[in-house]
């Protein structure tokens, strides 16, 4: 039997506030994760319970046995005791087990899997799992990419279909030139071209950004590209024409085309929800929150069926965030309000988790100025270091 000793609290708040996508540090904050809890354990916990656990209030005495395991359930254990074994096993130590047949494992997840359809999504979920091993485990993270860089599902699903924006900065970001490398396809070029653009215009680095830009810049086989590769490319030439001062006038005349094409055709329609998501990020970053807001209302407005969207990765919430701050900046302010408070961080994808919540907390910072106090500074500053989104600071 264990006893509830600080160092145990402490990696029970990690698995917490790892699931849930940023710090408890409000009241505010337990009350989202309240009902997330029941939303995805079915067992409540009472907010005043949590406020105790996380140490807003005064505890008179330790959170039961009932709580543990409803918030162990909550992080993907089934008791308290899980998180306690796996506290005290020791660390894992080169030779244990060899490296190279962990990776040939999930190399062969990659090759031998034979997908149904189109959007596998018990495929899916597997190659989600495999990041997030690879995330606690970088230092396998630059041979695994080289290696399924090689394979048709590597290429189409880690790097294609789940952008690891948060690891721009970090081992997906290093890894894309692998996938360019082993793709050899002008579209390729293009797509590992615009996530640079973006990596470099969220860290500042301009210099860099301009001669990554250079491809997004040529007309080769624009004509040809994958929607979601030419919207990339769209919001790549938006974040370079920003650094460069250039108009926009020309490129936002493209956008538009290039989604009224999508929107007409039905066929695509399972690309225009992302497609939508795309742009109206970039043209909130770069200053066209009235643009965005288009994109997204039109798209909304079209009803499209769930099973005929790109089922990658669910961008409700991410569609919330950029709608709310795009009212924001246009100072609808009741409007971005009532928007706002529908967004759950912890429903945003895990693959852009850190990316969103900043933007998540800078808006909380500006709608909520009298609450911002102390609170949410500290993560706010912490999630810009991690994620190295310099620029993000003074969005």
């Amino acid at each position: 039997m264990y006893s509830l000793n600080l160092e145990l609290k402490s990696t029970i708040v990690y698995e917490i506030e790892h699931v849930f996508g940023r710090r408890i540090v409000s009241s505010r904050d337990c009350i989202e994760l309240s009902e997330e809890i029941y939303r995805k354990t079915m067992h409540q916990l009472n907010p005043n319970t949590l406020r105790r656990f996380f140490s807003l209030v005064k505890a008179p005495y330790p959170p039961s046995q009932s709580t543990l395991t409803i918030l162990s359930k909550y992080c993907g254990f089934q008791s308290i005791d899980d998180i306690y074994k796996i506290k005290n096993t020791e660390a894992f130590e080169t030779g244990t087990l060899n490296p190279d047949t962990v990776l040939h494992f999930f190399v062969s997840l990659f090759q031998d899997t034979v997908i149904k359809e189109n959007q596998d999504n018990t495929f899916m979920n597997m190659v989600m799992h495999s990041i997030k091993f690879l995330n606690a485990n970088k230092f396998l993270t630059d041979r695994f990419q080289s290696m399924i860089a090689k394979t048709a599902h590597g290429k189409n699903y880690y790097f294609e279909q789940l952008v690891n924006i948060d690891k721009l900065n970090s081992f997906y970001g290093n890894g894309l030139r692998y996938y360019d490398k082993e793709t050899g396809t002008t579209e390729a070029s293009i797509f590992t071209s615009s996530l640079y653009v973006l990596k470099y215009w969220l860290s500042g680095e301009d210099a860099k950004l301009v001669k990554s830009a250079e491809r997004l810049l040529s007309n080769e086989a624009i004509g040809k590209l994958n929607p979601l590769v030419n919207a990339r490319r769209l919001a790549g030439i938006l974040f370079y024409n920003e650094i460069t001062k250039i108009d926009n006038e020309q490129n936002r005349i493209d956008i538009h085309n290039a989604y009224s094409d999508l929107a007409s055709n039905a066929v695509n329609h399972k690309n225009l929800h992302t497609f939508s998501y795309i742009i109206a990020e970039a043209l909130l970053l770069t200053g066209y929150p009235g643009d965005a807001l288009f994109y997204l209302e039109h798209t909304k407005k079209m009803n499209i069926n769930q099973s005929d969207r790109h089922a990658a990765l669910d961008y409700e919430h991410l569609y919330m965030l950029i709608e709310a701050y795009a009212l924001f900046n246009q100072k609808f302010f009741k409007k971005a309000s009532l928007v706002f408070e529908k967004i759950k961080s912890s429903e945003f994808p895990f693959l852009s988790r850190r990316f969103s919540c900043i933007l998540y907390l800078s808006l909380f910072r500006k709608m909520k100025p009298k609450e911002k106090g102390n609170k949410y500074e500290g993560q706010f500053a912490s999630m810009i270091e991690e994620t190295g989104f310099k620029r993000l600071l003074d969005i």
